[in-house]
């Protein structure tokens, strides 16, 4: 049941007075938030120096080891509290270093020259690392050691000759093993990093997807269900399955659309690849692109002292559909603790979201945690998360009462999905030339499927609101060589294999299938097996041209007996050139992905109102294409981002009515035919002063090219794709301060072509005239803005206010389509302490 409104907002009043109380109470914990990054000058850090913090003395001896070994290493033997984000170190860097008797300070400096990394050490006593993209600085490390200036020993490594750049960063996307520098990379990827989603304020990831992601729609579902649907991806790849590959720490989601149950507060860094180009590396089911989210798992340290961090949030959504705003509230909080060699977190949500109809309420209650450990040249990452989502799907009022959708009611209320995954990675590199990566992972959730429209009859209900059982479990190995590794030429490799098997249940109405009872009954089960093997090669020309050429071979259950192995070749290319204080990065890139049709698609499936008919012929849905794009780093001033690409989807599925002369719904999946998708991205930032611009646009033109001659549905060639926007984005401005940060933006959904499902379900109803054709209720529906406004201000080091109002227009309708109803106007005051 809803809880009462009083009750809601009495919850949340005495929520916040928490959040005031550990305001002041609060110890703030390790973190490299604004305030301490503008405190920490030159003058504060040689106050520093006279604490002798990077005075100490220590004697070591490394031979070949990673830069994040060596600098643990130090930390431990110098009791130093280290604190860095290990997107920034580069992952494939070694150092020797031998040194007796000196300064921990002379030691940092050695192991970082030659790269942009330098140390700030913070009056409460952490050496932080940080970057200094672009700038030639003396070693903040060397004025705590005994010698006056960077050492000039030259470090054991390969020389890099370009200058150092945000695109230098290493990203899982790179290579299944190794991971690769943004640089070298010939599609465009899109990084999300933990800072930017801690100032965000964002509770969810749709709101993360709206605001950095170029290129993907997701649709808010309002009161059809608990989380946001994407709704294109570059355009259309599938009418049956818009959406991306998902893989949290590695695992990959048996439920792409259960990404929206992630909690943002969990995530270190997400990353997002969007068309084809991906496929080659991550196999079937990457048609659209694949995302990688990397969650948190503490911080290495020399002393087990146990650091917390929080956010603490509530307020009040505004609805046209209720007399008074509703309450809701969402805190979240980790714990966490490390060593020199092995760090650990674990933390929590909680969240509770009144109504935006009456009747409707959902409830989050999410664990999540991780470990990481180093044992010589062997890393272990552990990681597990658990959500328990409950919701209630209330009656539509832009419907009314209908004697089907009250048989229905009933098992739409109290709805539950719970998810859980739970993964093992192991990261092995005996030799600084070979790396292998074995990722173990299991994920599986249980309970509802949101309903995507609300039923009109119980035909419908099956196909939308049902229940589900399913479980994937996963193996995958990769192992990198670098083949050859000389001044101006690099060529490496990349061999791997991923196992795995998915086992679902699908659940409909008992009294749909035999006609009495109550509740739901097993209507079909699925068993999916699949087999992928890949490879990638990669050639580096004078740190300049890079050349990547990549091939996956597939197998699986759903492509049908007589498929065969499905092939996914990728190939690309990426130039980069310093213009000063700037660098200037050229890349094109072309791959083709392929997603098999669901089981159940190809089956027959009989009740009582509904009728699917069987098609064996069913074949595999491929997309296809190109991208090009320029890519332009600052240092930290600017980075832009233009790309253009061209893709072709082939094959797309869509369930159409099969035969409309017959008394019940009989419908058929089909392949339609070939769909053109093209388009243009922007995406980036510019930094003057304490002012800085973010964007993230797109343009889009998806159209029908080809039909199958057995189609019988409703596209025609020429078409615009339903429910595809012509165009989206984001666009907002931060003034930022010693103390105060203050964003405005908005976010934005270009016109669309949709159906009109308030007259099609009065036609259902029989309130009004059915029309002949699922055409004939095609409509225009008009663009959304939704501006918003956020404040931050940082009450002292490690914790910080901020009051964040989102759709400042009060927008609630045609998100997707005239039958959805979302949140109104929503304000939101909060606390943050120290992430």
């Amino acid at each position: 049941m809803t809880p009462p409104r009083g009750a809601a907002a009495s919850r949340a009043a005495r929520a916040l007075a928490t959040v005031a109380l550990a305001a002041v109470c609060a110890t703030p914990a390790l973190g490299q938030e604004r305030l301490l990054a503008r405190s920490d000058s030159v003058v504060a850090l040689r106050g520093a120096a006279r604490s002798e913090l990077l005075s100490r003395r220590v004697s070591l001896s490394l031979v070949a080891v990673p830069i994040e070994q060596a600098l643990r290493e130090i930390a431990s033997r110098a009791g130093l509290r280290l604190s860095y984000s290990s997107d920034i170190i580069p992952a494939a860097r070694r150092v020797s270093v031998s040194r007796a008797d000196v300064a921990a300070g002379d030691v940092i400096a050695e192991v970082l020259q030659g790269t942009d990394l330098d140390v700030v050490v913070s009056p409460s006593g952490y050496v932080i690392l940080v970057r200094t993209p672009g700038r030639l600085l003396p070693s903040v490390a060397s004025l705590f050691s005994d010698s006056a200036a960077r050492l000039g020993s030259p470090l054991r490594v390969r020389s890099s000759h370009h200058r150092p750049q945000v695109m230098d960063r290493i990203l899982v996307m790179g290579t299944p093993a190794t991971g690769a520098p943004e640089r070298s990379l010939a599609s465009a990827v899109s990084v999300l990093t933990g800072s930017q989603i801690a100032q965000s304020g964002a509770t969810s990831m749709e709101q993360l997807f709206r605001s950095g992601i170029p290129g993907v729609v997701s649709w808010d579902l309002g009161i059809s269900g608990p989380f946001a649907q994407i709704g294109s991806v570059r355009g259309s790849s599938s009418f049956s399955a818009n959406y991306l590959k998902t893989y949290v720490d590695g695992v990959e989601l048996a439920s792409p659309y259960l990404l929206f149950a992630i909690d943002p507060y969990s995530v270190e860094r997400i990353e997002v690849i969007r068309g084809p180009q991906g496929s080659a590396l991550y196999g079937s089911d990457a048609i659209s692109g694949v995302v990688q989210v990397v969650t948190r798992k503490g911080t290495p340290s020399t002393a087990w002292h146990p650091q917390f961090d929080a956010a603490l949030s509530g307020g009040m959504m505004e609805s046209r559909f209720t007399e008074n705003a509703s309450a809701m509230q969402h805190h979240s909080a980790m714990l966490s603790a490390g060593g020199a060699r092995t760090s650990l977190g674990l933390g929590g949500t909680f969240e509770d979201v009144g109504a935006i109809v009456p009747g409707g309420s959902s409830g989050y209650r999410g664990t999540f945690g991780g470990a990481r450990t180093m044992l010589g040249p062997l890393r272990l990452d552990a990681t597990m998360r658990y959500a328990d989502v409950r919701f209630i799907a209330p009656s539509n009022p832009l419907l009314g009462s209908n004697p089907s959708i009250g048989t229905i009611r009933p098992l739409l209320e109290s709805q539950r999905i719970e998810n859980e995954t739970y993964g093992l990675t192991a990261d092995f590199q005996p030799r600084s030339w070979w790396r292998q990566t074995l990722v173990l992972g299991l994920d599986r959730h249980a309970g509802a499927i949101a309903p995507q429209r609300e039923p009109a009859t119980v035909a419908d209900a099956l196909l939308g609101a049902t229940k589900e059982n399913v479980s994937k479990s996963s193996l995958r190995y990769a192992m990198a060589l670098r083949l050859v590794d000389r001044p101006g030429l690099s060529l490496g490799t990349t061999l791997g294999a991923e196992r795995s098997a998915l086992l679902r249940e699908r659940l409909g109405f008992r009294s749909d299938l035999s006609g009495t009872g109550t509740g739901l009954a097993s209507l079909y089960d699925d068993q999916v097996d699949n087999t992928g093997l890949f490879t990638q090669v990669k050639l580096e020309l004078n740190d300049a041209l890079f050349l990547t050429a990549g091939l996956r071979g597939e197998r699986n259950s759903s492509f049908g007996e007589n498929y065969g192995t499905a092939w996914a070749p990728m190939m690309g290319a990426a130039f980069t050139r310093d213009l000063g204080t700037a660098t200037v990065k050229l890349r094109a890139a072309y791959g083709k992905g392929i997603r098999p049709p669901q089981p159940n698609a190809r089956r027959a499936i009989q009740t009582l109102g509904f009728r699917q008919v069987a098609n064996p012929e069913l074949r595999p849905e491929v997309q296809s294409g190109t991208e090009a794009g320029i890519e332009l780093y600052v240092g930290d001033r600017a980075n832009l981002s233009l790309t253009t690409y061209s893709q072709t989807a082939d094959g797309l599925i869509q369930q159409v009515v099969a035969n409309q002369r017959m008394n019940a719904r009989t419908v058929q999946f089909q392949n339609v035919g070939r769909i053109h998708n093209r388009g243009v991205e922007l995406e980036g930032n510019v930094r003057r002063g304490g002012l800085r611009a973010d964007v993230a646009f797109a343009l889009t033109d998806s159209r029908v090219r080809a039909l199958s001659p057995s189609y019988t549905g409703d596209l025609r060639l020429g078409d615009r794709v339903p429910e595809v926007p012509s165009s989206s984005g984001m666009a907002s401005l931060t003034w930022e301060t010693r103390r105060v940060r203050t964003t405005v933006g908005t976010n934005y959904i270009g016109s669309w072509v949709g159906y009109d499902w308030l007259a099609f379900y009065g036609g259902e109803m029989g309130t009004e005239a059915s029309r002949p054709e699922l055409r004939n209720y095609w409509i225009d529906y008009p663009s959304i803005t939704k501006p918003f406004v956020g404040v931050g201000y940082a009450i002292a080091r490690g914790a910080e206010w901020y009051l964040r109002v989102d759709n400042l227009t009060n927008v609630q309708r045609n998100e997707r389509d005239n039958l959805q109803i979302t949140q109104g106007r929503t304000a939101t005051v909060g606390l943050r302490l120290a992430r």
